[in-house]
């Protein structure tokens, strides 16, 4: 038993400062109620507008919007899928924080997952998952309202994690259990463009 707290006490840790770094760095919006004023979030409420009130008026999902470019299909805007038990698991893995902040928190916990894949040091890791997390574009996106593109970037490093863990290390069940979860919530966050550049990094990475 002993053995084992001492072997969870860096991830306890881990967890703990990516928390405590997210509520610091996002306090005027934690603690006390803030709303960031981003630009893309603005326009998509525009874009959104025809979907949302469809939604009040019948109670049903839109799947088609004439009001962008002529008519596209609306899951690339705005459909809720209430059957999608992603959003479960999404709650989890964010400690019920508000958007964008727990975008930050998934990127350093998402990384510390990787580098823990690549057998990196605990506590070493825990310094990795910082620099990606905190680092400039991640927070330059914030502000600008890019949410889907920072939420779908923030599960590309587990999904490389689970990769490595299944070919590299030859754990296929547990590889494969953190693929499919990550790239289940990665589809869910909906920026298909950097799904695909995942998919980009992680053939090169399993030719190699």
């Amino acid at each position: 038993m002993k053995e084992i707290s001492k072997k969870m006490l860096p991830h306890a840790v881990a967890v703990a400062l990516f928390l405590f770094a997210t509520a610091v760095y996002f306090s005027p919006m934690i603690l006390d109620g803030k709303q960031l004023r981003q630009m893309d979030i603005l326009k998509f409420n525009g874009s959104a507008h025809e979907i949302a009130e469809f939604r009040e008026r019948t109670g049903n999902e839109a799947l088609w919007t004439n009001s962008m470019f002529g008519g596209m299909p609306a899951y690339q805007i705005s459909v809720r899928f209430p059957n999608n038990w992603t959003v479960y698991l999404h709650r989890l893995l964010t400690f019920g924080l508000p958007s964008p902040a727990y975008m930050i928190f998934v990127a350093m916990l998402g990384f510390y997952i990787m580098l823990l894949c690549f057998k990196v040091n605990p506590w070493l890791a825990i310094a990795g998952a910082f620099a990606f997390g905190l680092s400039s574009y991640f927070l330059i996106i914030a502000a600008a309202g890019h949410n889907t593109k920072m939420r779908t970037m923030a599960y590309m490093p587990m999904i490389i994690g689970g990769m490595y863990l299944a070919y590299a290390r030859g754990k296929d069940w547990i590889g494969m259990l953190i693929v499919c979860l990550a790239l289940a919530l990665q589809i869910r966050a909906n920026h298909l463009q950097i799904t695909y550049y995942t998919a980009m990094v992680v053939m090169i990475f399993l030719i190699f």
